[in-house]
């Protein structure tokens, strides 16, 4: 997309100064002559009063469209005619610098001519107006499925700050596991007695109350709801198998060492349910983890809430299973705790986010985002990851760390599996870990 750069300072209190408007004008008039037919692109009212200060290009034909960016977007979606069906060769944006990369998508996808753009503020004070090729990125609806356990309090305020950045918008949807009615009609649907299950509460007997692929129509109904450049989290385990199905959706799926997981949910389990408090009293540690590998599932006694854990062999088949679609891409925890930098621009580089042309993000600012996800942050400086003591996510009257953080370290399971442990693990899933590349071989 052409656009042209006018090389302005942006004041924010009065940035459309008759001397800033008059070399838009004058800019426009260069490279259109008295022919152009131009569309002033305002953006809550940003530029409200521009046509009012300094003088229009001669001859050219105006048109003015007010409003926010969603009005953009149901002005387009309607039969009737409105200004994105009308030619016009310039398109001049009244916005604030941040929303340029919106509007270019914008224009981009609704107009039927293909005006230039006149961006007022890009590059440096002074500056000779200046042609641009914008280039905007295809991005299809974002799915980022975070696995419990797989550090999502990590992740998720980096992911969704970037997105801000890129004017992708979230899509709220309830967890179908939190859905009272989904959970409900799921029941009669498979002839489950719920009031037996929330009788017999949290027991770790491997006994499954739904089927393994819960909630997969519910999700594959909302994300058909979603729009290009839009995006949403689905914080349960997903098999990737349906995953890889969302022929119109890209998927991020967010994994760890499968151990690591299976140590944060012990740590969950038994410090932060009083189910988990009360199983603890009749078990053993090794006995609850011997019990947690064969996985769980735990309907709440006011049924409003569904959690279901896989068997540790189900999490590692699951998660060797992502690189065998196209439209997945395995992010791993290990990868965004030790070398985040490059893990988030590798993910950008897969999302094709790298080629957006007015959306720049240097090494400091990735940096000061990727801090939003730390310990230190979450906690206002209180708690740094690796706290030898780190346990329960609540103590006492609320949460000690708000943010449900609890180690964030790799290799935490070393520090809790007995012998015996180790040796199901091994059995389970020991060829699943070295094919994920967690370990070598099986002499660990």
């Amino acid at each position: 997309m052409r656009s042209i750069i006018v090389g302005c300072d942006y004041a924010a209190e009065s940035p459309f100064t008759p001397s800033v408007v008059d070399r838009i004008w004058a800019t426009v008039r260069a490279d259109g002559g008295g022919e152009a037919r131009i569309c002033l692109l305002d953006f809550d009212r940003h530029g409200h009063g521009f046509q009012d200060v300094g003088s229009p290009a001669a001859a050219a034909d105006v048109e003015y469209v007010d409003g926010m960016h969603q009005a953009y977007q149901r002005r387009c979606n309607g039969p009737e005619e409105n200004f994105a069906d009308r030619p016009c060769s310039h398109a001049i944006v009244l916005s604030h610098p941040q929303h340029y990369a919106f509007i270019a998508r914008f224009v981009e996808n609704h107009f039927f001519s293909s005006p230039t753009l006149v961006l007022p503020f890009v590059g440096g004070g002074g500056r000779d107006p200046a042609a641009l090729d914008i280039a905007v990125a295809d991005c299809p609806p974002i799915v980022a499925v975070t696995y419990p356990g797989a550090g999502s309090k990590r992740f998720m305020p980096v992911f969704g700050s970037l997105m801000n950045f890129y004017r992708i918008e979230r899509f709220q949807c309830i967890p179908a596991g939190n859905n009272q009615r989904y959970t409900r009609q799921l029941a009669r649907r498979h002839g489950i007695d719920t009031d037996r299950h929330c009788r017999v509460g949290l027991d770790l007997t491997g006994e499954r109350i739904f089927p393994p692929d819960l909630g997969e129509d519910y999700h594959a109904a909302s994300i058909r709801l979603m729009d290009d450049f839009s995006w949403t989290e689905i914080h349960q385990p997903m098999r990737a198998q349906f995953l890889g199905g969302l022929e119109d959706a890209r998927a991020i799926y967010l994994h760890r060492d499968p151990r690591d997981i299976l140590t944060t949910s012990y740590h969950r389990l038994v410090y932060d349910t009083a189910e988990g408090a009360a199983l603890s009293r009749r078990l053993s540690k090794e006995e609850i983890f011997l019990r947690l590998i064969d996985g769980w599932d735990h309907l709440h006694p006011q049924q409003d809430f569904h959690g279901r854990a896989m068997s540790l062999a189900e999490t590692t088949e699951n998660f060797a299973a992502i690189r065998r679609y196209d439209n997945i891409y395995g992010l791993r925890y290990e990868d965004i705790r030790y070398r985040p930098r490059q893990a988030y621009r590798d993910l950008l580089a897969w999302l094709g986010l790298d080629r957006e042309t007015l959306v720049h993000i240097d090494d400091d600012l990735m940096d000061r985002v990727i801090h939003l996800g730390t310990f230190a942050h979450q906690s206002g400086g209180r708690y740094h990851e690796g706290k030898a003591d780190a346990t329960a996510i609540f103590k006492g009257d609320g949460p000690l760390i708000t943010q449900g953080l609890r180690k964030g370290v790799k290799g935490d399971w070393k520090n809790h599996f007995t012998p015996k442990v180790v040796d199901k693990v091994k059995q389970v899933a020991g060829d699943g870990l070295v094919e994920l590349g967690y370990e070598n071989d099986l002499d660990w």
